[in-house]
């Protein structure tokens, strides 16, 4: 058993979300891009992990909470399962460990047989181009998307004639602009 206590990383980024079974906490790891979702007692208890309170005293802390039987072995499970993740701090003598591989793994992920390259996060540049196409997402653009479709549509199944007078009444209605009569078909 290890000498000092667990500690969760401080970098991670958690957010909170309810859904119809309940509330989860999704925590992402952002050295790796990876996500973990947790239930509201996982969380609870992944939070007492602060580097300062013994097991015993998370085990005592979330008995308290939930009202449920937790023991020493189960929690036990659960820091190594939060340490493999890679989501509590590492002990000191695994952290001169961390520093000598953290390069190596920064880059290239996976294993000989799947190799991930991590060449850019595309999180920043979506961000900077989401206020410019923020209209995509509204309910007046979807409408006239499937206005665009429909008239399209419309005027690529009918026959040439008819779409010449389509385009003249259409001109006429003021749904499009006047376009000259030239015997052309667009």
């Amino acid at each position: 058993m290890p000498t000092a206590q667990p500690r969760l990383r401080r970098d991670l980024i958690v957010s909170r979300q309810e859904l119809p079974g309940g509330v989860v906490y999704v925590v992402k790891d952002p050295t790796v891009g990876r996500f973990v979702r947790f239930k509201e007692p996982e969380y609870f208890i992944a939070q007492q992990f602060d580097g300062a309170t013994s097991l015993e005293e998370v085990r005592r802390r979330g008995e308290e909470q939930f009202g449920a039987s937790l023991t020493a072995s189960t929690l036990e499970q659960f820091a190594g399962k939060l340490r493999n993740l890679g989501l509590l701090d590492p002990e000191p003598a695994q952290q001169d460990q961390a520093g000598a591989t953290s390069h190596t793994h920064a880059r290239v992920r996976g294993n000989i047989f799947y190799l991930r390259f991590k060449l850019f996060d595309p999180d920043r540049f979506l961000e900077g181009i989401l206020p410019r196409l923020r209209f995509v997402f509204t309910r007046q653009f979807a409408w006239l998307s499937i206005a665009v479709i429909l008239f399209a549509g419309r005027a690529r199944v009918l026959p040439r004639a008819d779409l010449q007078t389509f385009w003249r009444k259409s001109a006429r209605d003021r749904f499009v602009p006047h376009l000259p009569s030239t015997g052309h078909v667009l």
